[in-house]
């Protein structure tokens, strides 16, 4: 089934393929020209979408089917009106996110060996959710929750998220870090970490939490050249 698919995207980009690069050197100027082109272009488009969507149609059960569901995107509605007659200019970001993972079966954990799952789970946290680590919390709890559809697709995001954020060159993100050690491994639901690695682990995010921004730095004593000791 999958080969079948690859055969015919190939052919559908070799089609396609010759009209993007035509439609780069047409001129904005030439109105009917582009037009033509980009209907063109939509008519391809249109051929593949609907090859899935048959496909899925008569092959429910196939994992294949659940491939091509999980490349789809949410199609967002027509924003609705404000009491004041605008449209709401947030609905189309907010309806995306809460959608974002509607096509995503959260308890077949083939999906993990698939790219189209990772790159969900990046898209989701990288561009989806606020660089702020609170932010960033909440959405991580959002896609462990989900992720307790099945075990391994667990282990996956609560250790992706844990290694990504205590690694982050972004300063201030190893509040992530904190978050995910005292809510997944303190809590003993990190079933995959022996002893060894939680005593590190939790260890780490003991030593760092005290030194998040904003937090208050701790005292710091230290003798001066009279052997007095000083608060600094």
């Amino acid at each position: 089934f999958f080969y079948d698919y690859q055969t015919f995207i190939s052919g559908k980009e070799k089609q396609i393929e010759p009209l993007r690069d035509l439609y780069k050197k047409t001129t904005k100027s030439n109105k009917d020209s582009t037009k033509l082109l980009l209907d063109k272009m939509s008519v391809i488009d249109k051929e593949v979408k609907d090859y899935k969507l048959n496909f899925i149609k008569d092959n429910p059960e196939t994992f294949v089917a659940k491939l091509f569901k999980a490349m789809e995107d949410p199609e967002v509605p027509e924003a609705p009106l404000l009491p004041g007659g605008k449209k709401d200019t947030t609905f189309a970001y907010r309806y995306y996110k809460a959608h974002f993972f509607d096509n995503i079966d959260f308890a077949d954990d083939r999906l993990l060996r698939t790219p189209i799952f990772h790159t969900k789970i990046k898209q989701y946290m990288d561009k989806l959710t606020a660089q702020m680590p609170d932010s960033i919390n909440v959405a991580a709890d959002y896609l462990a929750i989900k992720a307790k559809a099945n075990q391994e697709v667990f282990k996956y995001i609560v250790y992706w998220l844990t290694y990504t954020y205590e690694s982050s060159n972004i300063m201030g993100m190893d509040a992530v870090f904190v978050h995910m050690v005292e809510k997944y491994y303190q809590t003993k639901q990190a079933f995959w970490v022996d002893s060894t690695q939680l005593y590190k682990i939790t260890n780490r995010a003991f030593t760092l939490k005290p030194l998040l921004l904003g937090k208050k730095a701790p005292a710091i004593n230290m003798v001066d050249s009279t052997g007095k000791s000083i608060s600094l």
